[in-house]
């Protein structure tokens, strides 16, 4: 007997007074009517300053409890009172019992009614209104020798008095702040054979979000429903469990996923725990005319929880309604961020242990950015992933794609093994660009998802017209084509690095990259360093191009070094170009390119003489040209085709007419440079000597 009452604290303390069992107290006074104690202490319990009275005429009884502490949470002016009741050794009776509590988990007096009855090894409670957490509880309890059972019936709980609640007793500070309405509903039965609890939670109008904004709703509202059962049995007694949730409204935000429910949701499933281990037998996700997936589990607790098995099966599904509702917005920021987009996916996936397996089938996908960057029509995709060294082949294939608006890509497909964090081509990938394709001989990606991951490739280029590309991406025409080898591009350490050169055929002449590497290439601060080197280009081909610039022919050759670029913008370099020796091409230059040679060089001013001499003409003979800056600290160190006694040339004439192109300016800003190419037009005219 004085085992079980010590785990029932209030009990214990009436049993005190009534049937005087042999306790010890740290110091009490007894007067006819009542008993006071100091301290009194049971497991996990203690209270202070305890006041128990009792009239036998009219059959009163009360208790004051100054302070109570249970499982470390202390209540304040505890006063229980019973003004109707019928009390002995063996029996507690009281009709007309009431209960109140400082602190604000409970509000005024609240009526009760008790029976306990020790021959019967009965007992029960019943409160029919209880104010409490801002709304009102129906609760009551009754227990026999062999079962007990128990309800509670709550309406209108206010989950701000809620959270201030637990904070203040239980000193526990829940990450979200909570506003709404709940009401709960709680049955519970034991008897010999099993123990069931059914509960049914709705919640309304739920808002809530953190301090770092990472979690938030609003005008949520949900219902839950749990059923629970455990059969009595000595070995593995199981808790078998149905829950239920249903969301018919409200809008979630889970960093970085949104979702605005304007169709419901419902959760089903059903689930078992025993021994250290949590078995989900089904899982049943259903946002109504969006997305339907079924989940089974398996978690076992060591020393901590493991997942031991997992099974999510995805029925062909659109991807319109997936994406709007639940990619679109993870996505705003980046170009899949304003997609048209049709077509259907279904997925597999398994986890057994160690062995893990995804496959994901993608059928008529349609894509088109909405700002018209990049298009794909009938894109189709078989994704076979395990974990193990069985290679299955994965296929990716599309009819057609577009970059931009006439950027035209066409049909391709590409077959890979992916494996572990391994993806391989299975074998070469052909890609066709306008006129011409891009052959990928060799690919492999390692270790992806992992911050070491790095990838490899190597092909070439089959020549594309310049003149189809420069239409396509809207510049200036250009003559020629683009095509070269791709010897050997990879990706380690955040960094793109070309191994060899790529070559490029430009303007009837060639334009070759190496050393090229390019560090944080998807980042916000991208920094390219590479080595150019042009060779014979023609000069006439190229001016045509550019028309604003002048005239000029002849041939050029040249050189950047140690190009720096950050955030694509120069940083340093030193570039020189100049007329190529060994070209036979005529070498002329117009009125209009001189002007604007001498506007690059900084020259303000031309003597009278020369300026006559350049209106008498519109073309001049050169015997050479060329050009130089050294970048370094946003200053360009200039230089021209050889030094002069003054500056130095930039055209040094020949033959008749001729003319002479000065610079004298060795030092200029990088950004007044720039802006003198940008208003080229406007250029002074140039220095002449005859």
């Amino acid at each position: 007997m004085r085992s079980n009452l010590t785990k029932k604290p209030l009990f214990f303390i009436l049993f005190i007074f009534i049937a005087y069992l042999s306790l010890s107290f740290s110091a009490y006074a007894i007067d006819k009517t009542g008993i006071q104690i100091a301290r009194l202490t049971g497991e996990q319990w203690q209270a202070k300053k305890i006041h128990l009275t009792l009239n036998p005429h009219n059959n009163y009884f009360s208790a004051t409890i100054q302070s109570f502490k249970f499982n470390n949470v202390i209540f304040k002016n505890l006063k229980i009172q019973c003004k109707k009741g019928t009390y002995s050794r063996l029996l507690i009776h009281c009709e007309q019992g009431t209960l109140s509590l400082a602190g604000g988990l409970i509000k005024g007096k609240n009526r009760f009614s008790l029976h306990y009855d020790a021959v019967k090894n009965s007992l029960s409670l019943t409160f029919p209104k209880l104010s409490i957490l801002g709304g009102t509880a129906k609760i009551s309890f009754k227990q026999d020798a062999k079962t007990w059972q128990a309800s509670i019936k709550t309406k209108q709980l206010k989950h701000a008095v809620i959270q201030k609640t637990l904070q203040r007793l239980f000193k526990l500070t829940l990450p979200v702040e909570l506003a709404g309405t709940h009401q709960l509903t709680l049955t519970a039965k034991n008897t010999q054979k099993q123990t069931s609890i059914t509960l049914k939670s709705q919640l309304y109008n739920i808002a809530l979000s953190n301090k770092e904004s990472t979690i938030a709703a609003e005008n949520l509202r949900a219902t839950f429903v749990l059923n629970a059962s455990q059969i009595h049995k000595k070995k593995n007694p199981t808790w078998v469990m149905q829950t239920e949730l249903k969301i018919p409204q409200g809008e979630v935000y889970y960093q970085p996923f949104y979702i605005e429910i304007a169709q419901p949701i419902a959760i089903k499933i059903r689930s078992r725990y025993l021994k250290n281990r949590f078995i989900i037998d089904s899982l049943d996700y259903n946002h109504k005319n969006t997305l339907k997936f079924h989940l089974t589990g398996q978690f076992r607790q060591r020393k901590a929880w493991q997942l031991q098995a997992l099974h999510i099966q995805l029925p062909t599904t659109p991807l319109t309604s997936i994406y709007q509702n639940y990619l679109q917005d993870i996505l705003a920021e980046s170009m899949l961020g304003e997609l048209d987009l049709s077509g259907n996916i279904a997925a597999n996936i398994q986890l057994k242990n160690k062995k893990q397996q995804v496959v994901i089938n993608i059928d008529k996908l349609n894509i088109k950015d909405k700002k018209s960057r990049f298009y794909v029509e009938d894109l189709a995709l078989g994704l076979h992933w395990k974990n193990t060294q069985h290679k299955h082949v994965s296929v990716m294939r599309w009819k057609k794609a577009k970059i931009g608006k006439k950027l035209s890509i066409g049909h391709s497909e590409l077959r890979f093994h992916a494996v572990k964090n391994n993806i391989a081509l299975n074998r070469a990938w052909h890609i066709p660009i306008l006129d011409g394709a891009l052959h990928i001989n060799n690919f492999e990606l390692k270790k992806w998802g992992d911050p070491k991951v790095n990838w490899q490739m190597q092909g070439y280029l089959q020549p594309i017209s310049l003149t189809s590309l420069s239409k396509a991406l809207d510049i200036p025409t250009l003559h020629g084509e683009l095509s070269g080898m791709i010897p050997n591009i990879t990706y380690k350490n955040n960094t793109v690095t070309l191994g060899g050169a790529l070559l490029m055929q430009v303007f009837e002449g060639t334009i070759i990259m190496h050393t090229l590497s390019l560090k944080n290439p998807l980042g916000k601060i991208p920094i390219l360093r590479a080595d150019v080197d042009l060779n014979q280009i023609n000069l006439g081909v190229l001016t045509k191009v550019y028309e604003e610039f002048g005239e000029v022919q002849g041939g050029l050759s040249g050189k950047i070094r140690d190009l720096h670029l950050i955030k694509w913008k120069p940083v340093g370099f030193d570039a020189y170009f100049a007329t190529a020796e060994e070209s036979r091409l005529p070498r002329k230059i117009s009125q209009k390119a001189v002007s604007n040679l001498s506007s690059i060089s900084g020259n303000s001013a031309a003597d009278r003489v020369s300026r006559g001499v350049l209106q008498l003409f519109k073309q001049f003979s050169y015997a050479k040209l060329g050009l130089g800056c050294r970048l370094k600290n946003n200053i360009c160190t200039m230089r021209g085709a050889m030094p002069a006694k003054q500056g130095y040339y930039i055209v040094k004439g020949g033959g008749l007419p001729r003319i002479d192109v000065m610079g004298y300016n060795t030092r200029v800003n990088w950004q007044t440079l720039l802006n003198r190419l940008k208003n080229i037009a406007n250029a002074k005219n140039p220095v002449i000597k005859p």
